[in-house]
This record gives C-alpha cells, structure tokens and sequence, in this order.
C-alpha cells in the first residue's frame, strides 16, 4: 500500500498559491519511482488514485504565460495531460483496474490560500478527472466520493472533516458504521 500525504500528479510547473517546492519534487519520486516498483512487485488487481489541493494551485510553467489558474484553458489541458498519463502508465504496467476517486470539495479557511477554498477549481478537477476515465474506459473507473458526501448531507460536515480537507481518523470508522 503506497500512501503519500500531499501527492499531486503534475509533475511540472511551479505552484505559486502557496509554498510547494517539496510537493511537486516529492511526487515526481512517488509517481516515477515508488509506484511502478509498487506496482511491479504487489502487482495489484486495482490501483486506486486521488490528489485535491496540490494539483489546483495557481501554477506558472512559462514566464511569458505568467501564473494561471485551472479556469485557464492552457492549465486545464495540462491536469488532463498528467491525469490521463498517470492513468496510461498504469494501464502499461498491466494495471488491471484504475480507480480515479473524485475527491472531496475542501471547505473552511486553512486551505492554504484563500483561491484554494474556490468551489469552482475543484469542479474543474472533476470534470477533468470524469473526462480522464472515460477516455481510459473500460481499464478506468470512477468513484465519486465528492458526489456521495453531498448526497449523504456530510459534505461541509466539521464533524467529518474537521481541517475541511482530511476526514477524521480517530472518529471515521465509528463515523461511517453510523450512517
């Protein structure tokens, strides 16, 4: 089981919202190295993968662009450039099922910067995400994860996710049986 707090899927690009030189090198390793070694050695049945944050920051990759936003068309085809080679990398090693999880829209006021709490960017990272799997079909799959916490009433739930990122993990089993 390969788990990385802060792991994003673009690995180019200077995230300029908030201070990130460590999430982009560190994913690049995880993404590069660990996981097809993961892969290769567990060859799992299901590779299941999510990222929020660190892939939404306001980015810049060329200073005559200069920082853009995932409402800019030219960030927008880069998130479903890296989505959709993470997901073709997985299906080469002979990945039987990818899982791409929408995750939850973050809520509060410590989300990093304040364009981090915009609805809106995550909507785009959906959208892209549901794009991604379609294009992989049948070897990609969707778990809406996002879509159920709404359904279910728990989607701004403090009680949940107390930061309005991570869920709870002294609670969330007790959580989740009570439902």
């Amino acid at each position: 089981l390969l788990r990385n707090p802060g792991l994003g899927f673009m690995l180019d690009g200077t995230i300029v919202s908030f201070e990130s030189v460590a999430i982009v090198e560190q994913s690049a390793v995880v993404l590069r190295e660990e996981l097809p070694r993961m892969v290769h050695d567990l060859k799992p049945d299901v590779v299941m993968l999510m990222s929020s944050i660190y892939d939404l920051g306001n980015r810049q990759w060329e200073e005559t662009e200069g920082p853009l936003t995932p409402y800019d068309e030219a960030f927008r085809e880069r998130l479903v450039h890296w989505y959709g080679a993470v997901t073709e990398d997985l299906i080469a090693m002979d990945v039987p099922a990818v899982v791409w999880v929408v995750p939850p829209t973050p809520h509060g006021e410590d989300l990093y910067a304040p364009e981090m709490g915009e609805e809106e960017r995550y909507e785009v990272q959906h959208q892209v995400i549901r794009e991604v799997v379609v294009s992989s079909a049948p070897r990609a799959e969707l778990v809406d994860l996002d879509g159920w916490l709404i359904r279910s009433g728990h989607a701004d739930d403090r009680w949940w996710r107390p930061d309005g990122v991570h869920f709870s993990a002294a609670d969330g089993p007790r959580r989740v049986r009570g439902l």
